[in-house]
């Protein structure tokens, strides 16, 4: 490895090898030397006479501004986990990406701050860009970009519970282990699922975080209950209930299991790793107050795996989660990671409630180290090096 610095002066990184002649970026911009040290500097492994990698995370200019207020510590983990083997972390905003160069941040060891510096195009961009809904016209430009320059990229965009229901329902593997779904398109649409299974969800095909969800209920008398993580409320009938007008799903509700009486779910967390699709960690989420969901931001609680009851079927769940990957991977340009919602029942059968682009950060710190080792082993392959 080579040691690259860095010069606030001037806004530019050198090298201390005055014997050697080294580039990086995914351009092979020429990297200078200079044998005076500077304020800071990195580590870079190299392949030949290039250096790097140099990973590049996209996100919004909100999270950018508030990286030093707020902990963000995925981020700094990345970091320091590229750091320990070799490689620079870059974060930038899809508007400070350049013909020839990003204008980012990048961690400062000696400050413990994140620092603005500019750097080479990156030979890899990561999509952390929080925003579902303002994602898709921010990154056209960028992504259009990107495979123009050859720039590997995953995590094109989010997913939509509808279109990874569709996917999953084509495989034979994934289809047996999914709730009966039906895009909500008019009041028949629910009436029909009521009907057919008495109670449901009702879920935001772009929602996260538990927000949006809700569920009803046909009580004995023909009256709904309707219940959210906030509110409980009894309807005379179907027709009074508040529907959305569109962008949800109807989803059967499948009875869990159950631990302390209160649902739970498994949050799994899937990395690719040479052309499959591996569990990094499996986390456990209970609803504590309400029984509409267990994310933890709407009134859930982490549970550690060792406090369920009984083993996890690692092994069909390995097959389950390759098998889901797999046909993600056909159909996006390329799939890095997911997470997946997963219930278990009573009698030991499994079923998907819903997969995520973007995993949400797990709490687990066990989760997150192996997630990122993972990540940053893809990092090297995709950067050949």
């Amino acid at each position: 490895m080579i040691t690259v610095s860095y010069s606030k002066t001037d806004d530019t990184w050198y090298h201390q090898e005055a014997h050697s002649s080294y580039v990086w970026g995914s351009q092979n911009i020429e990297l200078p030397v200079k044998l005076e040290p500077t304020e800071a500097s990195v580590c870079l492994r190299t392949r030949g006479n290039k250096a790097g990698p140099i990973i590049g995370i996209v996100t919004s200019s909100a999270v950018l501004n508030s990286l030093n207020q707020k902990q963000h510590l995925y981020f700094k983990e990345i970091h320091r986990a590229l750091q320990t083997t070799g490689g620079i972390l870059v974060l930038f905003s899809p508007e400070q990406f350049y013909e020839r160069y990003v204008y980012g941040v990048y961690f400062e060891e000696i400050s413990g701050e994140w620092r603005q510096a500019t750097l080479p195009l990156p030979d890899f961009i990561y999509n952390r860009f929080p925003n579902r809904y303002t994602e898709r016209e921010k990154l056209k430009e960028l992504m259009s970009q990107s495979e123009h320059l050859h720039i590997p990229f995953f995590n094109t965009s989010f997913f939509s519970k509808w279109e990874t229901y569709e996917l999953l329902s084509k495989n034979t593997v994934t289809q047996k282990h999914l709730p009966d779904t039906r895009l909500l398109l008019s009041i028949e649409d629910v009436r029909i699922m009521l009907k057919k299974h008495q109670k449901v969800y009702l879920k935001p095909i772009h929602g996260s975080k538990g927000r949006g969800i809700f569920t009803l209920t046909t009580l004995q008398d023909g009256s709904i209950h309707y219940e959210s993580s906030r509110q409980k409320k009894i309807y005379s009938s179907l027709e009074h209930v508040p529907l959305p007008t569109r962008s949800y799903i109807v989803q059967e509700t499948i009875e869990t299991d159950t631990l302390q009486d209160m649902r739970y779910d498994l949050r799994i967390l899937a990395n690719r790793f040479k052309k499959r699709y591996i569990i990094s960690g499996i986390g456990v989420r209970q609803s504590e107050r309400q029984s509409v969901t267990t994310h933890t931001l709407n009134g859930g609680i982490l549970r550690s795996i060792e406090e369920l009851p009984f083993d996890i079927d690692t092994s069909f769940l390995t097959s389950l989660i390759d098998a889901c990957g797999q046909q993600l991977h056909q159909h996006f340009q390329f799939v890095g990671e997911f997470s997946l919602d997963i219930g278990r029942t009573k009698t030991d059968d499994y079923y998907i409630f819903e997969i995520n682009a973007k995993p949400m950060i797990f709490d687990e710190p066990h989760i997150r180290s192996i997630g990122i080792k993972h990540l940053i082993r893809l990092f090297y392959k995709l950067t050949n090096f």
